[in-house]
């Protein structure tokens, strides 16, 4: 199985598989409503790379920069999105 999901994989709405912001993001893009491109970080990905010591153990063995970009949303909400180069 993949690591990630487009939207518009039919696998990506199963909530065991894309948990549940993943799973609704792909059910409304599938559904035809406008959401924004991304990809989904499968469950088991994430539970493989927290078994495998996270973000700490990525750092240390230099396999991993974060980044940290903050966004004011329109509804005055503070953002983070972490990214990695």
């Amino acid at each position: 199985m993949n690591s990630t999901f487009t939207f518009q994989d039919p696998w990506a709405v199963r909530l065991e598989l894309s948990g549940g912001k993943g799973s609704n993001l792909a059910l409304l893009t599938q559904w035809g409503f406008p959401v924004p491109p991304g990809f989904i970080v499968t469950a088991q990905a994430y539970r493989d790379f927290i078994a495998a010591g996270g973000e700490t153990q990525a750092k240390h063995a230099n396999k991993l920069r974060v980044e940290t970009k903050t966004y004011v949303m329109q509804d005055y909400d503070l953002v983070n999105f972490r990214f990695s180069k």
